[in-house]
């Protein structure tokens, strides 16, 4: 009996112990948002942790395309810019610790 519970106790303890690697991977997702203006245009913020590919991706024009990369699949699997995108402009924003992206759909 004595083993049979060990068997039961230990895994379950350790699994209280291990990280959850959805909260990981979130973070390399970055995040965006879509606005449409009274004129039709459709504008789009998308921010990316700059911690979020620390050790994996080292090259700025690398991290660069990466960004590039989750952008347009963001804008992509949602629908919003069917004929491309521009990024209007790029920024490290060192307040809250992201890359910062804004553009237009064309």
């Amino acid at each position: 009996m004595k083993k049979v519970l060990s068997g039961i106790c230990i895994p379950l303890i350790l699994s209280g112990c291990m990280v959850d690697p959805v909260p990981s991977i979130d973070l390399m997702k970055g995040s965006g948002s879509v606005n449409r203006a009274v004129d039709g245009r459709t504008a789009f913020r998308y921010v990316v942790s700059a911690d979020a590919y620390n050790g994996v991706v080292n090259a700025p024009d690398e991290l660069r395309k990466q960004h590039e990369w989750l952008i347009g699949s963001y804008l992509g699997e949602g629908g919003h810019c069917p004929n491309g995108y521009q990024i209007t402009n790029a920024s490290l924003d060192s307040a809250v610790g992201a890359y910062v992206y804004e553009g237009i759909c064309r």
